[in-house]
């Protein structure tokens, strides 16, 4: 089949959760279709890297953010912000001359906020890749927030959102969601002939070797970008109330933070004990060298990459049960789950020290993703719907 992949950045490097996913999925559909990929970006793509090897073509949009008109047009228009971000006249030229000049079997869209170029589409079954339900995302933002300012501006992108993502599952052909539980929240808004099937994120199971933990530097990882409020506020639960009960409780403990934007963070840090490393290119030896991985998730939707890829390279990890919503984990066989600060903290300490236990958490972890997680079993599964499309 030829298939048409449009996206909101190009898809490499491997900087953040949305483009692993869209990476691999372009990479596994490529060994049995062709693919050709049209995206936006804010920067000049001088190397498209391996994606090259897995695209027939390749035709990406420099779209440069415009925060000012964009700020404008979300307070008087009637369009998300989201929405906003990522319109482009000359990307939808782009699409138009592809539709008109060749033909494809199936068109994929990745995130709701593309699918204002849906209507460009004529009698072609589209695909609709969710990533989050992102208006779910922002209701969390909104009663997270103590801003009011904010939670007017939250509630007006909210609604809007609710409206894009609601009528785009029900004119897509096929949605994809990455949890169980948003599939469910899809399913009452598709079409009668329209379907909806969860594809979870995945992990590279090569790439990320399990390797044991021999010997303990009770050092903690905890990987974010501060350019995203969801992790902003992991971060400051993090910084504020769980990182200084682990330090009244155990000696010697190290906190590596992994991300982009870290320098806003720079002011929070009294305790010496932590260290920022900016914008690193490979996250494996940080995973290598780490004795648990915490996510205290406190906002979020779709699934946490980093908490796969910890359970495949052997590395424990403590997080809340928002980190691991939508993976088939066990409090206690794969994990360990803490909700409150303070429960939190003691688990974490309890991987520090106790080395049994967390060699059966990551032998079992380990298991669950060559099962259920492997990059090529989760595409083998999408692949297969978008056959049955045609």
């Amino acid at each position: 089949m030829k298939i048409l992949f449009i996206a909101p950045s190009f898809p490499y490097p491997l900087t953040h959760g949305g483009k692993i996913r869209m990476f691999n999925i372009i990479k596994y559909l490529s060994r049995n279709h062709k693919v050709t990929l049209a995206c936006l970006s804010e920067d000049t793509i001088a190397d498209y890297g391996p994606l090259s090897q897995y695209c027939e073509e390749i035709k990406v949009v420099t779209r440069k953010p415009q925060w000012l008109r964009e700020r404008k047009l979300f307070i008087l228009g009637s369009d998300p912000y989201n929405a906003i971000r990522y319109s482009s006249g000359s990307f939808r030229n782009l699409l138009m001359e592809l539709l008109k000049s060749r033909r494809f079997d199936v068109v994929q869209i990745e995130f709701p906020m593309m699918w204002q170029y849906a209507r460009l589409v004529k009698d072609i079954p589209i695909v609709l890749d969710m990533h989050n339900i992102e208006y779910d995302l922002i209701r969390q933002m909104k009663e997270a927030s103590s801003n009011v300012l904010k939670k007017l501006l939250y509630g007006l992108e909210e609604k809007r959102l609710k409206q894009i993502e609601e009528d785009a599952w029900k004119e897509c052909s096929l949605c994809v969601a990455v949890s169980d539980r948003e599939r469910d929240m899809i399913s009452a808004h598709i079409r009668k002939d329209g379907r909806v099937i969860t594809i979870s994120n995945g992990v590279d199971l090569e790439r990320f070797a399990y390797v044991p933990k021999k010997t303990s530097e009770r050092r903690i990882l905890f990987i974010g970008s501060m350019d995203y409020i969801p992790t902003i506020d992991s971060t400051d639960y993090l910084l504020e109330e769980i990182f200084p009960i682990i330090l009244s409780k155990i000696e010697g403990v190290k906190l590596d933070i992994v991300g982009r934007s870290l320098w806003r963070i720079r002011d929070k840090l009294s305790a010496g004990e932590v260290a920022l490393h900016e914008n690193v290119p490979d996250i494996i030896p940080f995973l290598k060298k780490a004795d648990v991985l915490i996510d205290p998730l406190r906002i979020g939707a779709g699934t946490r990459l980093k908490i796969l890829e910890a359970m495949a390279a052997g590395t424990p990890v403590v997080t809340t049960s928002k980190g691991c919503e939508g993976i088939k984990v066990k409090n206690g066989e794969h994990l360990l789950i803490a909700d409150s600060s303070l429960d939190f903290a003691d688990a974490t300490v309890k991987l520090l020290t106790d080395r049994e236990l967390s060699d059966s958490l990551t032998g079992n972890a380990r298991q669950l993703v060559e099962e259920k997680y492997s990059w090529e079993k989760v595409v083998l599964t999408l692949e297969r719907a978008i056959r049955a499309l045609g």
